[in-house]
């Protein structure tokens, strides 16, 4: 797998009918990402975000985004500012979750969807059939070809 510095972790930010929120998760290592979203939602099987059942026909808006070096920092300010303000700022913040966290994802995070899509078409999918067996390999494989696409494209590697 390429250096952990390369790729990072990463978030899915979606909205799907039937929920008024967005759906995110945060700090996904690659292979979970291919193994519990991107798989499962390419195939359109069922698939989990933000503790949300899902199936591609009910996504409307699906983010991937690969966390910048920054977002820990800020995520972890945020988190404590909830946690250990007065009455008021916890409330505000209780209030403002959602679109806290989207500031926080529009800021300190770059979209790749469309960069680990192409990944995953180009090096998973023409062997879907053998996934189970040859699964390390292949999410090796789709990560090596995901950070040289990031490179390709003068992303905001580190």
């Amino acid at each position: 797998m390429p250096r952990t510095k390369e790729i990072q972790k990463f978030a899915i930010y979606a909205e799907a009918k039937g929920y008024w929120r967005p759906l995110i998760m945060t700090h996904l290592p690659f292979a979970r990402l291919i193994d519990d979203i991107v798989y499962p939602y390419e195939n359109n099987e069922s698939f989990m975000i933000d503790g949300a059942p899902l199936k591609r026909d009910l996504i409307t808006k699906f983010k991937i985004l690969r966390l910048l070096d920054d977002f820990p920092e800020h995520w972890d300010r945020f988190h404590q500012a909830l946690f250990t303000g007065g009455t008021e700022q916890k409330k505000i913040y209780g209030e403002q979750y959602h679109l806290r966290v989207e500031a926080l994802l529009r800021r300190f995070c770059e979209d790749v969807t469309v960069q680990l899509l192409k990944s995953f078409h180009r090096v998973i999918q023409p062997q879907m059939r053998d996934y189970a067996q040859k699964r390390d390999e292949l999410i090796q494989t789709a990560a090596i070809d995901f950070v040289q696409s990031l490179k390709r494209l003068g992303s905001a590697t580190p």
